[in-house]
């Protein structure tokens, strides 16, 4: 039997691109996997400082675009990978 790597989005969830997702779905707790292997106090500190885009209310909840999630995530598993915080 052979090991394959996966690719680095393949553990994310499946959403569509065009998604918009609750913070409550970004941050990880310990009962429930998120799309970032954040906390949520990280998370939003991570908005505070502009890593992560201010998100869009939606009747007074804050949403984000699956993309822009993804695309963090992506650089979250880079920057893990070099010792580091996302750039």
């Amino acid at each position: 039997m052979n090991a394959t790597a996966q690719a680095p989005t393949a553990a994310l969830p499946h959403y569509n691109d065009s998604s918009l997702l609750r913070a409550s779905d970004i941050f990880s707790t310990p009962r429930r996997r998120g799309v970032l292997p954040i906390g949520k106090t990280t998370f939003y500190r991570w908005v505070d400082q502009g890593l992560v885009p201010e998100g869009r209310k939606i009747s007074g909840t804050p949403l984000w675009p699956y993309s822009a999630i993804r695309q963090l995530a992506e650089q979250d598993l880079q920057a893990q990978q070099a010792g580091g915080p996302p750039q």
